[in-house]
Formats: structure tokens, C-alpha cells, sequence
């Protein structure tokens, strides 16, 4: 495998963060939105780290070529660990999995590949790197997602930042930095990673992928993550928008049952549904403040007037209600439930008198 390109938004970062190589934290907290790189980006440092003829600081890379680059990409350097769920591993998607299947537990009998990072694989991975770095000045040890880690897990990973083995980087890295327990935040530094300008995204979704159709739409339903509005845009995610749309008119004037609704757009997945969501309110609260402002999501007329009809107050606070729904989308909380109490909210904000609005609206 090849060693993963850092993302061209997230250079001048590394290019910081190797600017004071000398004095690095023995653990850090990526963190940053789905879909943005994290991965690419710890990848990178990991590589430049264990490299043994870096380039130049400005530059912030690994050389490629020597020793440490051509283990590093064979994905047999013993001086990366990488530990996430069994399930995780399993998907072999880039060298951060094939590294992460050393630390994979015997699956025994036909259960499910597991979901969350146990204690027999952090107790492994301590066992490890209690040792000296074996080939490298560096050894780099990460933890992807971070959040996926269990309790028992997690306080047996605090016994290794309380006492960090010296000549280490520790890199956890996640998307949701408040589900990981506060001491183990605590004990790490932050290093969050943005979001690219829309033109940067946009222009490296095309550069990628220059046949790809609906980029624009894609981005917006991933919130601007390029990444993931790749990944919708090859899969046609985006053509799903509409059947949402529709659903949400439906429901404002009793014509679909609630319970359906939310079981098709978990189906869909109430990450991507959710962060549509959000963003057709977003648009329509901006709308509402600059008529003339450039839509990041085609309009949706029957939607659109019906929105245009709610009281700006109850519109934020149910946008409010959206954006807490998305962040816990992907945790414990079952989706479907989690979609419905969304609905509920919009069923309540589209309550008589606002109803017999909506009606006449639609019926035009």
C-alpha cells in the first residue's frame, strides 16, 4: 500500500505542528468534523515521524524513499501502532487498517465483528510499547476513533497517558471529542483539524473525480466535509434529498405515517439524513436574513413554503433541536427513536393554526 496523501487543506497544519517537532506532547486529540481527512492527517505525521531523512520543516513530509517510508508503507514498521474495533479492521479500507489487525482479538465462534475497542486489545498495545522504539528515533501509537473505545478500555488507556513511555506519540483521533471521558481528555493536547473552504473542497472533489455529478449537492448534505460528499456524490446519496423533502410535507399535513417516515430515513442513515435536515433549515433561516444569498442546496418549493410560513424563534429552536439530534446520531441512542423525537418536534411545529397555512399552501 502507499502511504496516504495528507489532504492539501490540512498542509499548513502539519507544516505547524512539525515546526515544533522538539518539543511534541507525548498525546494528542485530533479532532475534527466526519469526513474532513483525520485519518490522512495522523497517517502523515506517523509517516514524517518514523521516516529517517524527513524533508525540510516547511514542507512537513516524510522522504518516501528510505527505510523507515518503505516499511511504513509495506505496513510492517514495528514502530506504528494502531488500535481500532475489530470491526473497523476488518474493512481493510487503507494501511491504518492492515496495521490495526495486529491488535485484533481471535474472533471466536460466529459472532459479530466487534464494534467498540476492547480491554484485551489496549492491554496488548501497552504490553508493546512499553519496549524502546526498535528501528525509529519515534515510536507512534493511535487510537481511531477514539470514541469507539469501552470503559474498561478507557481507564486501562489512561495508565499509559498518566505515564507516557518516553520517545511516543500518542494520537487519538476522533469526530466527537465529548464522548471520550474527561480524563482522558485531559491528559491530551487539541489539535482540531477545519472544514476547507467550499471552493477548496469543491475544487479537490474535482480533481479526484472530474465525471462526478452533483458535487455542490453532495457537499452540502456532508456539511461541507469533502471526503463524505465524495462518498455521497459516487453512491448518488444526494438524489435521496427529495424522498425527505417529501416526507416532511407529507407529515405537515398528516398525510404519511411518522413511524414510516423514520424508519426510512434511518435506513438511509440518521447521520446523512439528520445533516440534510439541518441544512435545509439552515438555508431557510438564511434565506429568511438574505433573500438574495446563493442557496448551497437546490430548493425544495413545496418545503420551501411551508418553512416560510413557521415563526422564525420556533424555526431556530428546532434547528437547534436537529443539530443536537446529528451529534448524537452514531452513538448509543437508537436511530430510529432519535429520528422520530425529530419528527415530533417538526409534527409539533407544523401544528394548527400553522396547518390550515401549510394546506392551502400546498393545495395551490
Amino acid at each position: 500500500m502507499t502511504i496516504m496523501a495528507i489532504h492539501p487543506w490540512h498542509r499548513a497544519r502539519a507544516a505547524q505542528l512539525f515546526a515544533r517537532a522538539a518539543t511534541l506532547p507525548h498525546a494528542l486529540l485530533v479532532h475534527g468534523p466526519a469526513g474532513i481527512g483525520k485519518r490522512a492527517f495522523a497517517a502523515h505525521v506517523a509517516a514524517r515521524l518514523l521516516c529517517d531523512a524527513p524533508r525540510v520543516p516547511g514542507e512537513s513530509g516524510a522522504c518516501g524513499a528510505c527505510r523507515g517510508c518503505r516499511l511504513f508503507a509495506a505496513c510492517t514498521h514495528p514502530d506504528l501502532h494502531v488500535v481500532e474495533p475489530e470491526a473497523g479492521a476488518a474493512m481493510n479500507r487503507d494501511l491504518l487498517d492492515v496495521y490495526a489487525q495486529k491488535y485484533v482479538p481471535e474472533k471466536k465462534g460466529d459472532r459479530k465483528p466487534s464494534a467498540v475497542v476492547r480491554i484485551d486489545q489496549i492491554r496488548e498495545l501497552v504490553d508493546a510499547i512499553r519496549l524502546r522504539p526498535q528501528i525509529s528515533a519515534w515510536r507512534v501509537t493511535m487510537l481511531l476513533p477514539a470514541e469507539s473505545i469501552n470503559v474498561n478500555a478507557a481507564n486501562s488507556f489512561l495508565k499509559i497517558l498518566e505515564e507516557p513511555p518516553s520517545d511516543t506519540l500518542i494520537m487519538l483521533v476522533t469526530a466527537v471529542p465529548g464522548r471520550l471521558p474527561a480524563t482522558i481528555r485531559s491528559r491530551c493536547v487539541p489539535l482540531p483539524l477545519s472544514t476547507p473552504s467550499r471552493s477548496d473542497a469543491l475544487a479537490w472533489m474535482r480533481d479526484v473525480a472530474p465525471d462526478i455529478a452533483g458535487a455542490e449537492t453532495s457537499l452540502a448534505l456532508a456539511g461541507g466535509a469533502p471526503l463524505l460528499a465524495l462518498s455521497y456524490a459516487r453512491t448518488n446519496e444526494a438524489g435521496f434529498a427529495t424522498g425527505l423533502a417529501d416526507d416532511l410535507c407529507a407529515l405537515a399535513t398528516r398525510r404519511r405515517d411518522l413511524g414510516a417516515c423514520a424508519a426510512r430515513w434511518k435506513e438511509q442513515g440518521a447521520e446523512i439524513s439528520l445533516s440534510w435536515l439541518e441544512t435545509v433549515i439552515a438555508e431557510v433561516i438564511r434565506a429568511r436574513a438574505a433573500p438574495d444569498a446563493a442557496r448551497r442546496l437546490p430548493p425544495h418549493a413545496p418545503l420551501q413554503r411551508i418553512a416560510e410560513r413557521l415563526h422564525s424563534t420556533e424555526l431556530h429552536a428546532f434547528y437547534d433541536r436537529v443539530s443536537r439530534g446529528r451529534v448524537l446520531s452514531g452513538g448509543p441512542l437508537d436511530e430510529q427513536l432519535l429520528i422520530e423525537d425529530i419528527l415530533v418536534a417538526w409534527l409539533d411545529l407544523t401544528d394548527t393554526p400553522t396547518k390550515s397555512l401549510i394546506t392551502r399552501s400546498l393545495n395551490r
